[in-house]
């Protein structure tokens, strides 16, 4: 089963909370909670029972999702079957315009095949246009 991320902003700031309060608040078991406790979740103090403050909850919770982050560069499409950024094939591309802003480009893998997309707008578009061999461009 794929990791849920968590809102990083479910937990008020000023408030404590219970393990069993933040198992609630986020619809997992006490056993998650404890697990956050032991990758790095603060707690209060070490006295029963165990109180985390919403602040720390909200920052590990957003410290977590950037941890989870693959940022592309421009010549990059993130494949969502191999999870990772993947240059874009020169020739293998295809544009196609939205809106007088952006469009979308669209893409093949190179590892595992699968089709890949992309939004972006039309001046960076023009940046990266000969470098993926975008030969077909229909953007003012």
């Amino acid at each position: 089963m794929a990791k849920r991320m968590h809102n990083p902003r479910a937990a008020k700031i000023h408030r404590s909370y219970t393990v069993d309060q933040i198992a609630t608040l986020y619809k997992t078991t006490k056993s998650t909670v404890r697990n956050w406790i032991k990758k790095g979740l603060k707690i209060c103090n070490n006295h029963k029972p165990i109180l985390i403050h919403g602040a720390d909850l909200n920052q590990f919770h957003t410290e977590n999702r950037q941890k989870h982050k693959r940022p592309c560069n421009d010549n990059e499409i993130y494949c969502m079957r191999c999870r990772a950024p993947r240059k874009i094939s020169y020739g293998m591309v295809e544009f196609e315009q939205l809106n007088e802003k952006t469009g979308n480009l669209k893409s093949i893998c190179p590892e595992c095949s699968t089709i890949m997309f992309k939004r972006i707008n039309f001046q960076k578009l023009q940046l990266i246009a000969h470098e993926i061999g975008l030969q077909h461009t229909e953007y003012q």
